[in-house]
């Protein structure tokens, strides 16, 4: 990320009078408005600017009252700065008019690298708070910290942290006859013609290097 990004978890009182970044997710997919195949995110004071979502079959409500969850990120250090927001929509939410779903790699080239960067954030920060709903040693539901991204459970005092999942990614290549040539990899999950770069994620007491060898 090229720009200047301080993590917070709890907002500051004054937020300042540029609109902050929302990146509303519904499962694994990101709200954007799309003008004719160009993309941006929304920017908003409040979600009521937004209009209308279909948040059931049967219902018709305000985007803010129909929202999962709702996390606070920090702010790009520009002057004044830009804040940014993860919210998560049900999944039988409809895209308001004018906006749709798309996943982080539909976003890829057609969104500043900067912003996209920042919508991994986001959904890994929402995916979190999704899947540890309940403590994980006793079941009771766990309490979000005010000062640090984490939750503690009021009962056994267990606290979790969002989930890190290292991985690598290397370039393997040689010289064949004077002509430089590129180790590549298909995964049987790849769509017809598809190759990658060696890629993989590290276990449990594994170097970088073991992990590289084993791919």
């Amino acid at each position: 990320m090229t720009l200047s990004f301080t993590s917070l978890v709890t907002p500051p009182t004054d937020q300042g009078p540029d609109k902050p970044y929302w990146f509303i997710f519904k499962k694994f997919g990101v709200l954007v408005y799309d003008n004719n195949g160009q993309l941006s995110l929304p920017r908003l004071h409040k979600l009521e600017e937004l209009g209308e979502t279909a948040a059931s079959t049967l219902l018709s409500a305000s985007v803010s009252d129909t929202l999962l969850r709702r996390h606070y990120m920090g702010y790009i250090n520009t002057d004044p700065p830009i804040h940014c927001i993860a919210a998560e929509l049900p999944e039988d939410a409809a895209a308001p008019a004018g906006m749709t779903f798309l996943g982080l790699r539909q976003l890829y080239g057609r969104i500043p690298d900067d912003l996209l960067w920042l919508a991994g954030r986001a959904v890994q920060i929402i995916d979190w708070d999704r899947t540890h709903q309940f403590c994980s040693r006793c079941g009771t539901p766990p309490d979000i910290l005010p000062h640090e991204r984490a939750k503690k459970c009021p009962n056994c005092g267990f606290t979790t942290y969002p989930r890190l999942a290292p991985a690598v990614i290397v370039r393997i290549d040689r010289m064949i006859n004077g002509v430089p040539h590129l180790l590549l990899a298909r995964n049987h999950r790849f769509p017809r013609g598809f190759y990658s770069v060696i890629a993989g994620f590290v276990e449990p007491g594994e170097t970088l290097e073991d992990c590289v060898h084993r791919e």
